[in-house]
């Protein structure tokens, strides 16, 4: 497939869509909806794959709003067609792999990649065989929404690293658009679109109960831009700023474009008033500043240093609750109340406690991604649910090995990324050290708000530093026999028929 055939094969789709709400006129204007949003982006992405992984970032953001969108377009549209509106992603997700399924080897060109295939399928396994008794539509939403992102990593491993300025570019504007809704809903309330959203799913959506308590004064509201709630907010605008600094100078923008970008950036989160992504923010920017000194660029001080967040999260909200507990123990107005007490932070200190407690349970296997609190009673398993570790929640999701798999897999990508780190190209050393700075910052939020990190755009971020990593290996050998005495510092130059 050509990027010449793309567009017409989307008009087919879309002709197809407008046919089949015709023939069901109950779907006929989501239909039409989710027709029109697949249409641009695929015509904007042709067969590119680099523009595919672009439209990905983008289904994330539009799909979430089309949700809401579509009660002020339909005030009482088919169930079906609002959650089929999320799968928008899933369908880009799906088009951008088959495009290169007849090279399934180039999806895998790290040990990071295979490793993290291998959690895949054991994830996968698990959640469709494991809780007995389950139904099978409650197995597959689980699948839907926590092991579709994952292979987002095997569409932009194949990104060409001297394209991946295109995706940070991406990743900027859309962390800014979405920070620019969240903003327009922390000053001025639910928008019009949130309000017809809430009155028609608070008794079927979490988040849509929120809104429609705090549209009738119950309780504070707390921006969300187009997503799920504050936390998904937050962490898209860490990977948007993340994914843009990885690709640095490439950008060329004026320090007056950088300062407004950081601005938005920081005003978005403000208006989450949510912790986590305000802290994976302090500590990818602390794991970027430590990075710039040569000695702790070695894997194995990378790699332990992650695996330590564990231990020092606890100790940290240890030193919190027994100094300051007293002091904020409430506030004078919302945001000082959300952003400086204690909340939910005694029940993160007991992540590791739970953790090993729970060892012996899922030592072999674990009960698959549906045996979480969205989808079934608590009963004794509080402690579990409630642990809010990534940890707990993947022991307990895929059982030790799925753990060890995933673990495995990221410090098999932290040693994979080091020599980049050292790179003498600095556009190189630079993407790189971002890109590591990220994951520290995510997968810290990970030590105390379970795995809402492992979002599409998280693993965008992981498949762009394991082709950064594997086009820097295939380069050693091909400039050694050009130029023995250079030892391969260049990056092989892209071919734009095949970007």
């Amino acid at each position: 497939m050509t990027s010449g055939h793309a567009i017409p094969i989307a008009l087919l789709a879309l002709a197809a869509v407008a046919g089949a709400a015709l023939a069901v006129p109950t779907y006929g204007l989501g239909l039409l909806l989710f027709g029109f949003a697949l249409l641009a982006l695929l015509a904007y992405a042709g067969a590119d794959r680099t523009r595919m992984a672009v439209a990905l970032l983008a289904a994330v953001l539009l799909g979430q709003f089309l949700k809401r969108a579509l009660f002020v377009i339909e005030p009482s549209p088919a169930i079906a067609i609002y959650y089929g509106l999320q799968f928008l992603p899933t369908v880009i997700l799906c088009l951008g792999l088959l495009l290169w399924l007849s090279r399934p080897r180039a999806m895998l060109p790290t040990a990071s990649s295979r490793l993290l295939l291998a959690f895949w399928g054991l994830a996968l396994a698990t959640t469709l065989v494991l809780p007995f008794g389950q139904p099978l539509g409650t197995k597959l939403s689980a699948i839907q929404l926590n092991l579709v992102p994952v292979l987002a990593y095997f569409l932009a491993v194949r990104v060409p690293p001297q394209r991946a300025v295109l995706i940070g570019r991406a990743a900027a504007l859309l962390a800014v658009l979405g920070a620019a809704y969240g903003l327009l809903q922390f000053l001025a309330g639910p928008t019009l679109f949130d309000e017809a959203w809430a009155r028609a799913l608070a008794t079927r959506s979490l988040q849509a109960s929120k809104v429609y308590d705090a549209m009738l004064g119950f309780s504070e509201f707390r921006a969300y831009s187009s997503f799920s709630d504050p936390l998904d907010y937050g962490l898209f605008l860490v990977c948007g700023l993340g994914i843009a600094l990885s690709a640095g100078r490439e950008l060329r923008w004026s320090g007056l474009q950088w300062l407004g970008f950081y601005a938005m950036i920081a005003l978005g989160l403000l208006s989450t008033l949510s912790r986590s992504p305000m802290g994976g923010l302090l500590v990818m920017m602390l794991a970027h500043v430590a990075l710039s000194f040569r000695g702790l660029r070695r894997p194995w001080v990378t790699a332990g240093a992650l695996l330590a967040g564990a231990f020092l999260t606890v100790v940290l909200a240890q030193y919190l609750l027994a100094n300051f507990g007293d002091r904020f123990a409430f506030g004078t107005s919302a945001v000082e109340e959300r952003l400086l007490t204690v909340g939910t932070l005694a029940d993160r200190v007991e992540g590791l406690e739970t953790f090993f407690s729970a060892l012996g349970d899922f030592a072999l296997f674990g009960r698959g991604y549906s045996f979480a609190a969205y989808f079934m009673d608590v009963g004794d398993n509080a402690a579990i649910f409630g642990s809010h570790n990534f940890l707990v929640s993947l022991l307990t999701y895929t059982g030790l090995p799925g753990l060890a798999l995933f673990l495995g897999a990221i410090v098999a990508w932290l040693f994979e990324l080091a020599p980049a780190m050292n790179h003498a190209d600095p556009r190189v050393s630079c993407r790189a050290r971002w890109l590591v700075a990220l994951v520290f910052g995510l997968v810290a939020t990970g030590y105390v708000s379970s795995t809402g990190f492992m979002t599409y755009a998280f693993y965008v971020a992981l498949g762009l530093g394991s082709g950064l990593a594997a086009s820097l290996r295939a380069a050693r050998p091909v400039a050694a026999r050009r130029n023995p005495a250079s030892g391969g510092s260049r990056l092989p130059q892209a071919s734009p028929r095949r970007a």
